[in-house]
């Protein structure tokens, strides 16, 4: 059981590389999947309630580890 959690607390939006607004002090977590798909020469900056909020814990089949 323990593994399972850790494995939940792994693969989650807390750990994301798509995952924007990921500072404390604001609070909120965002998807970023549809900026990240842009290549790098089209992406624009947009305010972040342009995509959908997230939680910490949320799942999904994109998830893809934060690279440090």
């Amino acid at each position: 059981m323990l593994e399972h959690n850790h494995l939940l607390e792994r693969d989650c939006c807390r750990t994301c590389s798509f995952v924007l607004g990921a500072d404390p002090a604001h609070g909120r977590l965002h998807c970023g999947l549809s900026y990240y798909q842009l290549p790098a020469a089209d992406r624009r900056p947009v305010k972040l309630d342009n995509y959908p909020v997230v939680t910490p814990e949320h799942v999904c089949t994109h998830w893809t580890p934060k690279t440090y």
